[in-house]
């Protein structure tokens, strides 16, 4: 994955080329970028829900022992250090 920004001392630019302006909208290879990525952490955020529910199910059953529940636990360990990664570059 390349970079759509370029930085300039303590701020970021982006070539015009990269953003396509439509009446009261913008489109273009940067502003999908950033969709995709709004997507992912929505679906990482959506994840660690699920699964803190599935883990809550287990723990319900006495299956906290099982392949199931260590491997979930391990994704959702995996999930947060990943959130914990944006929210330390300021994301």
């Amino acid at each position: 994955m390349g970079r759509i920004t370029g930085r300039l001392g303590e701020t970021y630019f982006i070539d015009k080329g990269q953003i396509l302006q439509e009446g009261d909208c913008y489109r273009g290879e940067a502003i999908e970028k950033l969709a995709k990525f709004e997507n992912f952490y929505e679906d990482l955020l959506t994840t660690q829900d699920s699964i803190t529910k599935e883990l809550e199910d287990l723990k319900n059953r006495n299956r906290e022992r099982s392949y199931q529940y260590k491997e979930l636990m391990a994704l959702k360990l995996t999930n947060k250090h990943i959130l914990r990664m944006f929210e330390a570059s300021g994301l």
